[in-house]
């Protein structure tokens, strides 16, 4: 083999590793608890808190945002798809 037929593979492994990184790192942002875990930081909800949530996700978000929320929610409903709850 050339050194010429073998030049352009590097350079595509390395946009190749690049790119995996990239979307590795969005699928990342995107996902439900993470998500919910940015729009609660650094936030304060004087008064009573209650939280509900609806879809596929909403156990996620919702174990997630009792987490971030610290014992602070007062009553709440989780409404979601048959088999879609990880836990009690």
């Amino acid at each position: 083999m050339s050194e010429e037929n073998t030049a352009p593979r590097k350079p595509n492994a390395i946009l190749r590793r690049d790119a995996q990184e990239i979307i590795s790192r969005a699928i990342a942002a995107v996902q439900p608890d993470e998500a919910v875990a940015r729009a609660l930081a650094g936030k304060e909800f004087p008064g009573r808190v209650f939280l509900a949530a609806v879809g596929k996700a909403a156990w996620q978000m919702a174990k997630t945002a009792c987490g971030c929320l610290d014992g602070r929610i007062e009553k709440g409903i989780v409404l979601t798809k048959y088999g879609h709850v990880k836990a009690p």
